[in-house]
């Protein structure tokens, strides 16, 4: 079996969401300078590197992570290839309907988005349109992902979020091949948090 990571590094300097904070890891005690063991703190928003929003990101009184259900983390995933979309557009139901879509499943969209993860920010990245995400709405999938820190504008958020579609941002998708993988991206059990970060793998037979 073969297990491919898709998740971003947790590091220093590494591309944020313009606001969010930035990623710090402060080192508390060294052995080097006499003490027992090494220790670290971490600072970084939940939503840093590759996570998932949770529906009370956008929606008030809407579940959390730990609301939501553990199968929503897990299962058999279709990666599209949706490289053909260029910075600046929006991944459209066009762009939706030529590919097989499963109820009930993960769908990954691998874009050109996969090439910029470790630079600055763009505001041009592409992203997920909201009459594709009415599609996938219909379609009955469970949970989506895409290959920057954002899926898209504050209306797609509400509307997926609505429907307690988990998503997943700041996955790293250029290494991986359109097909059908068994997605694993279980988050960290943090209690009431509208996000969370992950470390997401594909697994394939």
């Amino acid at each position: 079996m073969q297990i491919i990571d898709i998740s971003l590094e947790l590091e220093k300097n590494m591309i944020i969401y313009p606001g969010d904070p930035q990623f710090k890891l402060i080192s508390v005690l060294e052995m080097s300078k006499g003490d027992d063991f090494n220790f670290s703190e971490v600072k970084m928003g939940v939503h840093s590197g590759s996570h998932i929003d949770s529906p009370v990101h956008f929606i008030e009184n809407g579940k959390s992570i730990t609301d939501m259900p553990i199968t929503r983390f897990y299962g058999k995933c279709r990666v599209l290839d949706l490289t053909s979309v260029e910075f600046g557009e929006e991944i459209t139901k066009k762009h939706l309907e030529k590919n097989i879509i499963d109820s009930e499943t993960v769908l990954l969209f691998k874009t050109k988005n996969s090439t910029i993860l470790r630079t600055n920010f763009r505001e041009d990245y592409v992203s997920l349109s909201l009459e594709a995400a009415e599609f996938i709405i219909d379609s009955e999938v469970k949970t989506i992902g895409i290959d920057y820190l954002s899926i898209g504008s504050s209306n797609t958020h509400k509307l997926l979020l609505s429907k307690e579609i988990v998503i997943y941002e700041g996955l790293t998708l250029n290494h991986v091949n359109p097909g059908i993988y068994t997605f694993i991206g279980f988050p960290l059990k943090i209690v009431g948090s509208e996000g969370a970060p992950t470390r997401a793998v594909l697994l394939k037979d």
